[in-house]
């Protein structure tokens, strides 16, 4: 779909779509979208208008790794996970429902890691 708006053309704008205006200029939001006289458009953002995001960098070459490098790193830092539970479990101080929701996360991020690594 196509839509044609130029210059001196009539548009309704507002909550209500009731407003009369008529149209003396075009730009852009911060977002890329379309605005007219100074203001938004759409009710809805377009993709093709959208910034694109940058390049993701996989992190083994962000710490520049050959392949089994950065499996046995990933296995460190599991290990590293596996002994602070093994603290915070000793720990008396730390309500138990807290404890609950971290060894719960921590076992879903050590899941993750093995995906990667296998």
């Amino acid at each position: 779909m196509q839509i044609t708006i130029n210059k001196g053309d009539t548009i309704f704008t507002g909550k209500w779509k009731n407003k009369k205006q008529t149209v003396k200029s075009f730009g852009k939001d911060d977002k890329g979208q379309p605005m007219v006289n100074g203001k938004k458009v759409l009710a809805f953002r377009m993709e093709k208008f959208m910034k694109k995001p940058k390049v993701k960098i996989e992190l083994k070459e962000l710490l520049n790794l050959n392949e089994s490098d950065y499996n046995s790193k990933i296995l460190d830092v599991i290990d590293n996970i596996h002994s602070i539970i093994a603290d915070i479990k000793k720990d008396k101080n730390i309500d138990n429902s807290l404890k609950k929701n971290l060894f719960t996360d921590a076992s879903k991020f050590i899941k993750s890691l093995h995906k990667i690594v296998n």
